[in-house]
C-alpha cells in the first residue's frame, strides 16, 4: 500500500504541477497577447494620424493653389484662356492630383478648362444644373471662396 500511496502522491503532484504550469503559460499568453493587441492599436493610431495629416496637407495645398489661381484671375494677371491654361498646367505639374481645373464665370458656365483633352464637354457647361456642382457653385458665390467637388460626370 505504501507503494500505491506513493504512486498516487507522485501522480497527484505531477498533475498539480502540470495544471500550475498550464495556468502560468495561459496567463503569460494572455498578457503577451494583450500587449501585442495594445501595440497594434498604438501603431494603427499612429499610422492613421500620419495619414490624416498627409491627406490634410495634400488637400490644403491644392485648395490654396486654386485660390491663388482665382486671385490671379481676379487681379487681372490671368486675362484669357491661354494664360489660364498655362497657369493651370503649371499648377497641375507642381501639385499632381487635380483631375481638371475649370474657370467658371459668374453665371455658372464653365468657360476655361485645363486640361482640355478629355474634358471638351465641360466647356460651356452650366454648373448650376449639376446636382453636385450647383450647390458648390451657390456656396462659392455666397462665400466668395473656392469650392471643391468630387470627380463628377457632366
Amino acid at each position: 500500500m505504501n507503494t500505491a500511496s506513493g504512486k498516487f502522491r507522485a501522480n497527484a503532484l505531477a498533475a498539480v504541477t502540470f495544471l500550475a504550469l498550464l495556468a502560468l503559460v495561459a496567463g503569460l499568453w494572455g498578457l503577451v497577447r494583450g500587449q501585442i493587441d495594445s501595440n497594434l492599436r498604438a501603431e494603427n493610431h499612429a499610422a492613421a494620424t500620419q495619414l490624416a495629416s498627409s491627406l490634410e496637407s495634400f488637400i490644403v495645398s491644392r485648395v490654396t493653389m486654386t485660390q491663388y489661381l482665382g486671385s490671379q484671375i481676379s487681379d487681372g494677371h490671368v486675362a484669357n484662356q491661354a494664360e489660364f491654361v498655362d497657369h493651370a498646367v503649371a499648377l497641375q505639374a507642381l501639385f499632381p492630383g487635380f483631375q481638371v481645373l475649370n474657370w467658371i464665370d459668374s453665371e455658372g458656365i464653365m468657360r476655361w478648362v485645363a486640361p482640355l483633352e478629355g474634358n471638351e464637354q465641360a466647356v460651356g457647361y452650366d454648373v448650376n444644373a449639376h446636382p453636385a456642382g450647383g450647390p458648390a457653385m451657390r456656396l462659392a458665390t455666397q462665400t466668395r471662396r473656392t469650392q471643391v467637388t468630387p470627380p463628377t460626370e457632366l
